[in-house]
């Protein structure tokens, strides 16, 4: 009588499972090493919300810990914060537009001001650095304002 051949799940012949098997553990492997950074990643944000200390620059090479680095901080700046800045940073720049001024400075000139600044003489050097009498006005108070902010 003919020997019957063994089929596993009516599909792979039993002589091929060890191939079949070669290359499930290569996929494994390639897997693996693909997602190498993004589990580095995770393990440092999930060290970062441990609140764990990463305190490498601390220590020798053997591990042991560096006397002379004792006065060094063991706090840090978490990547979230990076995130928060990064994402608070495109926010404002998307809010207001590009292609035109979106501040404008607008000094309070009151005659009390005015005033003052007439009495004082001119506290304002010309290019030369000569004292040049100056005229004050709104449009002169507004630039002098947006300078100095």
């Amino acid at each position: 009588m003919a020997e019957k051949k063994v089929l596993v799940s009516d599909q792979i012949e039993e002589e091929n499972l060890p191939t079949v098997a070669e290359s499930i553990i290569d996929e494994f492997r390639a897997r693996e090493k693909r997602r190498g950074d993004q589990e580095k990643i995770w393990d440092e944000i999930d060290r970062q919300l441990a609140m764990k200390p990463e305190l490498s620059h601390k220590k020798f090479a053997n591990g042991d810990a560096d006397p002379t680095k004792a006065w060094m901080p063991e706090t840090e700046l978490p990547l979230q914060a990076q995130t928060l800045e990064m994402l608070m940073s495109d926010n404002r720049r998307l809010k207001f537009p590009s292609n035109r001024d979106w501040f404008k400075a607008r000094a309070a000139l009151t005659e009390k001001y005015l005033e003052r600044f007439k009495k004082a003489g001119s506290p304002i050097t010309g290019e030369r650095g000569n004292a040049e009498r100056v005229v004050i006005n709104q449009d002169n108070a507004d630039k002098l304002a947006q300078a100095q902010l």
